[in-house]
């Protein structure tokens, strides 16, 4: 079990970046979750109902730079007799009061089966200009509620965005605009791809000496048979195998090892955690997944089997290393699907 998961599972809540070089991490705000990656994009969600409920969100995110536009979603999904299948309105209410310009919030169904709606730019400022001050948030429709949202943290949230893009004092700002301009979003770091590698000829069963490894005497698994046994050719001269060595209900974790073509001289391979987050992985991942075409390694840690929590991480072989590419994650278990979470990484892949 990665560090990832595992401290997800302990219910530690938050993941924390690190150093101020890396952007903001991961922060709690009262009632809301926010996250800044090394490029300063950040997000902020506020849960509905209790821990663990899938009761819906809203999800406020702003890329860094002069121009990038503060842009709020809300997905809410159905009660339990209701099935989504067309457009439905919202009313929004700020502590018992409408919101007049917000009575007719107008929602679609997504691809998870949830109401959603993304509003524009200029509607997305206009709505948090006007609940920010708030203390509670209440989306109705027709006389019933359809979801209920707490505003506690929400302006020091925002304020957090501003600092974590140097948008204080400038007219780009949410909250603390001046006559400043906004600096540029910071330059992501560049990972150069290695060359395409031929995929022809490779192995299909275990080598004797990768067979031998010690990570391979606990697995649970019959590895040497799987049909979910992985190997590919990183580079002439340097092969990838990732080996099923334990599955539970939804995650399935891979031995991951390194070889010459012949199978041998094994070692483990080494994936870069993101800078601050402590030692990087090597030995095991959870829910790989290689494709050649982009020399990418990716894999998904799912804390709960519906996948609306744990961790997503990419990696680019550069012809010598695997090097960290991007990396998202969402340690609240609350219904948020992988496009909606928050990236904590991400790098310029050429």
């Amino acid at each position: 079990m990665t560090k990832w998961i595992a401290a997800l599972c302990l219910g530690l809540g938050i993941y924390a970046v690190g150093a101020p070089a890396q952007a903001g991490g991961t922060k709690i705000f009262k009632d809301w979750m926010a996250a800044c990656d090394n490029v300063a994009a950040c997000s902020a969600y506020a849960f509905g109902g209790e821990d663990f409920d899938y009761a819906g969100y809203v999800l406020i995110h702003r890329e860094a730079g002069p121009d990038a536009p503060l842009r709020l979603t809300v997905v809410i999904p159905p009660a339990d007799d209701h099935v989504v299948d067309a457009p439905v309105t919202w009313k929004a209410v700020l502590d018992g009061a409408p919101l007049d310009d917000f009575a007719a919030i107008a929602a679609t169904p997504d691809d998870n089966g949830s109401w959603r709606v993304e509003l524009t730019p200029a509607r997305s400022q206009a709505f948090v200009e006007a609940v920010r001050n708030g203390d509670d948030l209440v989306l109705m429709r027709g006389d019933d509620q359809a979801a209920r949202f707490s505003l506690a943290g929400i302006s020091a949230t925002l304020l957090w965005f501003d600092e974590t893009q140097d948008r204080l004092g400038t007219t780009s700002a949410i909250l603390r605009k001046g006559p400043r301009s906004s600096p540029p979003a910071p330059a992501a770091p560049v990972v150069v791809r290695g060359p395409d590698t031929p995929q022809a000829g490779l192995p299909r069963t275990l080598s004797a000496a990768v067979a031998a490894r010690p990570e391979l005497k606990s697995c649970e698994v019959d590895y040497g048979s799987a049909d979910d046994l992985t190997v590919a050719r990183l580079s002439p001269g340097t092969l990838l195998w990732a080996i099923p060595c334990s599955r539970g209900a939804y995650n399935t974790i891979f031995a991951m090892l390194l070889s010459d073509e012949a199978g041998g001289h094994v070692r483990r391979a080494v994936f870069p955690n993101t800078p601050g987050a402590g030692a990087d992985q090597t030995g095991e991942l959870m829910n790989i997944s290689y494709d050649p075409a982009t020399r990418t390694l990716s894999n998904f840690d799912k804390a709960r089997g519906i996948g609306d929590c744990g961790a997503m991480s990419d990696w680019v072989w550069t012809g010598k290393a695997f090097v960290l590419s991007a990396q998202s994650m969402m340690p609240d278990c609350r219904g948020v699907g992988p496009d909606d979470w928050p990236s904590v990484w991400k790098a310029d892949v050429r």
